[in-house]
């Protein structure tokens, strides 16, 4: 995705350019997209005004955080 931003970190746009194969994965990207507004500091000064931000996803099986035991 490029992301835009203005010298005081205010989001001023950003467009998606390739998802991850996994909907859930890419739409909880677009909705935190859509509620940031701005970061909380702003970039350095010689900062790009637009970015490629890239999300990468590896697919593996986990173990349960909690496994109950038979008694």
């Amino acid at each position: 995705m490029e992301l835009a931003l203005d010298a005081a970190g205010k989001v001023l746009g950003h467009d998606w350019k390739r998802g991850s194969g996994d909907k859930r994965w890419d739409d909880s990207v677009r909705k935190v997209l859509a509620s940031t507004k701005a970061f909380s500091r702003p970039p350095p000064k010689s900062f790009p005004e637009k970015f490629l931000v890239r999300f990468d996803v590896e697919s593996t099986k986990t173990e349960p955080v909690f496994q109950a035991r038979a008694q």
